[in-house]
């Protein structure tokens, strides 16, 4: 038996037995060896640790091989520290084992996430999607047309599915906490990123135009709004509330196309307006001709997609298309705050500035970092293309949806 990694105490023959017993549903095998690796390369995993683990094991004579996900919170530090007080690895347990499960039994033929294999106090076994041909995104190549429709293609029938549950049993979508209901280290993120944003602006000839806009946006109000429960009357559904280019699988065909794709880590899911995954989308993955010429395409093919699924559940009160622009619209300062906050962070070049430490902690040493990393001129670039669209859909709504 073999770890690339120091093993946790609990990690051993007897818990890798547990997890095997669990996914073959009898304990009549043997295991040979296993090892543990990592899960994710260095700088591509920001709020929990990621091992991949093999087994080979005998059954009845034959040998095989299984390969799963392990999912870890991190031991100490900031981020543990936030994880702990959300009660984040529990919501995300109940979304793989209860969400999922019934989403998948709603919907034929839906599947949105790698199949949850086992989770205790300890961790979160999956499915290793690789082992089913999907393949992780590129997060420095953001998705053209093709790439943006498959997520968003998911990303509408979750919605009408989540919805669906909701009005049958309201108590079946726990209300996940909010992390910007009180203070925690991620208020000190998005204060400490909007000011090296702001800098970085007020440094940009072509970007100095746009503080005046800026100047007076209280950042943290400005998400606690986003995420406020009024108005549920209105059309809500259970976001996946992190989507964005590295927690994305995509399944290829034998040319190369990709043909679906599969969603991970749902840490922050949670119920209110669909336009608050449609915007944190937008800017943090679809690349700039999908801004410029493919916006409104885009929210008629969430929409159709969106209603197509609704109406397979006889879901009651279909909202309009003018309903889902209004959320759009209504959560476009979603896509300004990630612009100004998590983009940067998402472009890190260094994979050792990856450390989530360096920007919950108000350290010197942090602060260097992220003014290299809300430094970085393809940061920069990226203002310079969707600053301009997100202001103006913020400023102006009614004439940009």
């Amino acid at each position: 038996m073999s770890s690339d990694f120091p093993a946790f105490p609990w990690l051993n023959s007897d818990y890798i037995k547990t997890i095997l017993a669990k996914y073959e549903g009898h304990e009549n095998f043997e295991v040979n060896d296993f090892s543990i690796g990592s899960g994710s390369a260095m700088g591509e995993n920001f709020a929990g640790v990621i091992h991949r683990v093999k087994i080979n094991y005998t059954m009845s004579g034959i040998k095989k091989e299984a390969s799963f996900i392990l999912k870890t919170s991190p031991q100490a530090g900031a981020v543990a520290e936030l994880l702990e007080n959300l009660n984040v690895y529990e919501g995300e347990v109940y979304m793989y084992h209860k969400i999922h499960n019934e989403c998948e039994s709603l919907l034929s033929g839906f599947k949105m996430a790698p199949s949850i294999i086992y989770a205790d106090e300890n961790a979160l076994v999956l499915e290793d999607l690789t082992t089913i041909n999907y393949v992780l995104a590129n997060r420095k190549e953001r998705f053209n047309l093709t790439k943006s429709k498959l997520v968003l293609e998911k990303i509408a029938k979750f919605h009408a599915i989540t919805a669906k549950m909701y009005e049958n049993k309201p108590d079946s979508i726990v209300h996940m906490a909010s992390a910007y209901d009180e203070e925690t280290p991620l208020t000190f993120f998005l204060g400490a990123s909007f000011q090296e944003s702001m800098e970085t602006i007020s440094s940009t000839t072509e970007l100095q135009q746009y503080l005046p806009k800026l100047e007076n946006f209280d950042i943290v109000q400005e998400e606690k709004n986003i995420y406020t429960r009024v108005n549920n009357d209105r059309f809500r559904v259970l976001n996946h509330g992190d989507l964005w280019i590295n927690n994305i699988f995509f399944k290829y065909d034998e040319l190369n196309n990709p043909v679906d794709a599969l969603l991970v880590d749902y840490q922050e899911s949670f119920f209110g307006s669909p336009g608050i995954d449609f915007n944190h989308f937008l800017y943090t993955s679809c690349d700039f001709n999908v801004h410029s010429k493919h916006f409104d395409e885009l929210i008629k093919f969430y929409y159709d997609t969106l209603i197509s699924a609704l109406k397979q559940l006889n879901y009651l009160k279909i909202p309009t298309y003018d309903d889902i622009k209004y959320e759009i619209r209504n959560k476009a300062k979603q896509g300004l705050i990630c612009l100004l906050s998590v983009v940067p962070v998402q472009m890190i070049e260094n994979p050792e500035h990856a450390n989530p430490e360096y920007f919950l902690a108000d350290t010197e040493e942090a602060q260097v970092i992220r003014q290299e990393v809300y430094g970085n001129p393809k940061y920069v670039d990226v203002l310079k293309v969707l600053l301009p669209s997100v202001l103006n859909r913020v400023n102006n709504p009614e004439s940009h949806i």
